[in-house]
């Protein structure tokens, strides 16, 4: 019964053995390296659209960034524009300052309701022309907002431009004209290269029309250039957001990232398919190269190893003794010795599988080792570095991996109790958390890194720690930025209020005042008493006027003010606001006029300045203010001079130096 569960008794030879070992071997595994390689190149593919979705976002943020900044620089330009035309000044002046200010605009030009031209920076285009035939001109008209039109041809420099329009109002908020500004795309391109990192990946940004606003390669053939129409593609991972695999109008395959922004228009960002496909596969070749190297190799040990056995079978025999007896052989040979070689082929094959594991998985562990993008670290506890990773040492500004582990851990740490209580903590824990340090750069520079990490044994059995560094340098500067912020907004708010608040308390104060004023005789005893009360209520009032418009709760308009009646008045309040380390002087000239200012504007220009001051002298000093007319040539070479007044303030501050 035996015998025929395990078939014929007859032996099969060694090398049939090794034959069918090899291909049962061979075969399963090269299948298994192609099926890897193939998962890979997607999983490639897969992170590289992420990559693209990744660059178009940040490019989007960016493009959204600029239109709200343009919207409030013009919308804050047209509103200043809308007070000259009210006032029936000319604009010519102002459009020459807006033209210096705004660099980035070819042209800046104002038109009034009709569409004609009133002013233009450009002064080539006769004034009087009418722009009523633009694209832009009847949507403002009709809707008067901020507008952003598509992109024209300059009739000035025949290139590409954006049209950019905000809405003049007059006083009652009805349309009474235009600012407009003409960016060229090409300008407009560069402006957002700096957010596009990554040269292999191709960037465009394009108009609901499909008319190309901005690219990354060869922009001056593809701006202002309308593609063709398209069809919205699948593959949304968000609102507006769409990863996608396709060709690019050049022909190249590219894993794709589009980004819709509020204004109709498409963010693209592609990155190149073959260098997304061509590491994923080179890997697998090299994968595949490095295991039928590892088979030969085995084949040749194997091949050697049969023919030391095959020797010793025939020495064996060959070793039968010719005289005497003959010594039978143990029935069943053959198999025995086929035991034995298929045990030696599992040891051996267990031992390659082994040793292609565990360097499979040093080689994984080095490749996200050295190319993580933030920083890592393995440190014994005494001190010393046994790896750093490439992120770490560009954070840390190390010429090499090898100068930042000589450097050794203590060079990091201003105090070295710093180091010494974070590896008791993380010895006493076993694990390190969201553990927040400063440490020093090699050229001197501090920098604040989060760590997180545990504890780890080396191969010889000593603990060390293993380490994420993250450098959030930055992310503490703008939480404290926006700390700030919100702490002087509050500020303004608390002190508009408590303005308020006292200047009804005042109201009611001079109010009686008044009242026991009319009815106090001229000659009586508390005559003088009560002037006293009603000038100290007149000067609180005005304090409150001060702090009201510090905080902009009050509008304070245009009007005659005199500029030593200012500066006394602040006086008190300056003071009080640069210390006692800092002398406050006022040199006011007598008989000055009066001047047409916003005199909540000119008290914050005041007190910004006298504050600036004494922030340049950390160790006291002294500021002077000072008033004088200053008539100045207002028609050039006609020698007609006008009166004005010339404010000057002074320091004794450090200042600053040439460069700067």
């Amino acid at each position: 019964m035996m015998a025929e569960i395990l078939g014929p008794s007859k032996p099969r030879s060694l090398r049939g053995q090794l034959i069918g070992l090899v291909a049962a071997l061979v075969v399963p595994l090269i299948a298994v390296q192609i099926w890897w390689g193939y998962r890979e190149s997607q999983r490639a593919m897969e992170d590289a659209a992420a990559q693209a979705l990744a660059v178009a976002d940040e490019t989007a943020s960016s493009v959204g960034r600029f239109l709200t900044q343009s919207d409030e620089i013009m919308t804050a330009a047209a509103a200043k524009l809308g007070r000259l035309f009210a006032a029936g000044e000319p604009c010519d002046d102002y459009i020459s300052t807006l033209a210096d200010i705004f660099t980035f605009l070819s042209r800046i030009t104002t038109v009034d309701r009709d569409g004609n031209l009133m002013c233009s920076s450009t002064s080539p285009i006769p004034l009087g022309t009418s722009a009523g035939g633009g694209v832009w001109f009847p949507r403002m008209k009709e809707d008067p907002r901020f507008y952003i039109g598509n992109p024209v041809l300059s009739d000035i420099s025949g290139r590409w431009v954006l049209p950019l329009v905000a809405p003049v109002l007059d006083t009652e908020g009805r349309f009474a004209g235009a600012l407009a500004g003409a960016l060229p795309l090409l300008e407009f391109d560069r402006m957002l290269g700096g957010d596009r990192r990554d040269e292999e990946i191709l960037v465009t940004i394009t108009t609901p029309g499909r008319v190309v606003v901005a690219r990354s390669s060869d922009a001056e053939l593809w701006v202002g250039r309308q593609l063709p129409p398209w069809e919205r593609p699948d593959g949304a991972v968000g609102s507006g957001r769409i990863t996608v695999r396709g060709l690019d109008y050049d022909g190249i395959e590219r894993a794709w990232g589009l980004v819709e922004l509020e204004n109709g228009w498409w963010v693209n960002a592609g990155l190149h398919a073959q260098d997304v496909y061509g590491p994923a596969r080179a890997l697998a070749a090299r994968e595949i190269s490095i295991t039928l190297l590892i088979l030969i190799v085995g084949m040749l040990i194997a091949s050697r190893a049969y023919r030391r056995i095959g020797s010793a079978l025939r020495e064996l025999a060959t070793g039968i003794p010719r005289e005497g007896d003959a010594v039978p052989l143990p029935q069943g040979t053959p198999t025995e010795v086929r035991a034995v070689v298929e045990q030696f082929n599992e040891t051996l094959r267990s031992r390659n599988r082994a040793e292609a594991a565990e360097r499979g998985a040093r080689e994984r562990y080095e490749s996200i080792f050295q190319n993580a993008v933030f920083g890592l670290l393995v440190s014994t506890v005494d001190g010393g570095f046994l790896e750093v990773n490439a992120a770490l040492v560009s954070m840390l500004g190390y010429e090499s991996a090898s100068a930042l582990i000589e450097a050794g851990p203590e060079a990091l740490y201003p105090e070295p109790s710093i180091r010494s209580e974070l590896v008791e903590m993380g010895l006493g824990a076993q694990i390190v958390e969201q553990f927040e340090v400063d440490w020093v750069r090699a050229d001197g520079q501090p920098i604040t890194v989060r760590l997180n990490g545990k504890v780890i044994q080396t191969p010889a059995g000593e603990p060390a720690f293993e380490v994420i560094v993250q450098d959030i340098t930055d992310e503490k500067r703008r939480d404290t930025e926006l700390r700030h912020t919100q702490k002087m907004e509050a500020i303004g708010k608390l002190a508009g209020g408590i303005a308020h608040d006292f200047n009804n308390l005042l109201t009611v104060i001079g109010g009686n005042a008044k009242l026991i004023d009319d009815g106090v005789p001229p000659d009586h005893s508390l005559r003088a008493e009560v002037e006293q009360i009603m000038k100290a209520t007149e000067r609180a009032t005005s304090l409150t006027t001060q702090l009201l418009a510090f905080s902009r709760k009050e509008p304070l308009g245009v009007c005659l003010v005199d500029l030593n009646e200012v500066l006394t008045n602040m006086e008190k309040m300056l003071v009080r606001l640069i210390g006692e380390d800092v002398t406050l002087e006022t040199r006011v000239a007598a008989d000055l006029p009066q001047i047409l200012i916003d005199r909540g504007e000119l008290e914050q220009i005041i007190m910004n300045l006298v504050l600036n001051a004494r922030d340049a002298m950390p160790r006291g000093g002294r500021v002077i203010i000072e008033t004088r007319s200053a008539p100045i040539d207002v028609r050039g070479e006609c020698s007609v001079t006008e009166d004005s007044m010339l404010l000057s303030l002074r320091d004794d501050g450090l200042g600053m130096d040439s460069e700067t």
